[in-house]
């Protein structure tokens, strides 16, 4: 998962092209992933930097202001902060 998040976001172009759709995807499973989930969000923080929490952060600046992406990253980041 962190080399399709690095991957994707070094190929960004569009959220509508094959590598959009793919990092969307990536970050929806990430969600899904660490909902409700104490050790599986514990996962998503170990490792050499930057872990995957911390390349979630790094996407880029589009998803933090375009309206239709802004709900795929905030639900991907809510459930790392959900705790069980």
């Amino acid at each position: 998962m962190s080399f399709l998040l690095s991957h994707c976001t070094s190929k960004w172009k569009v959220a509508n092209d094959q590598v959009g759709f793919l990092l969307l995807e990536c970050l929806s499973l990430l969600g899904y992933f660490a909902l409700f989930h104490t050790e599986n969000q514990v996962v998503l923080r170990w490792g050499k930097s930057p872990t995957i929490l911390h390349k979630i952060c790094d996407l880029p600046f589009v998803f933090f202001g375009d309206t239709e992406l802004i709900p795929v990253l905030v639900g991907a980041l809510v459930a790392f902060l959900l705790w069980v």
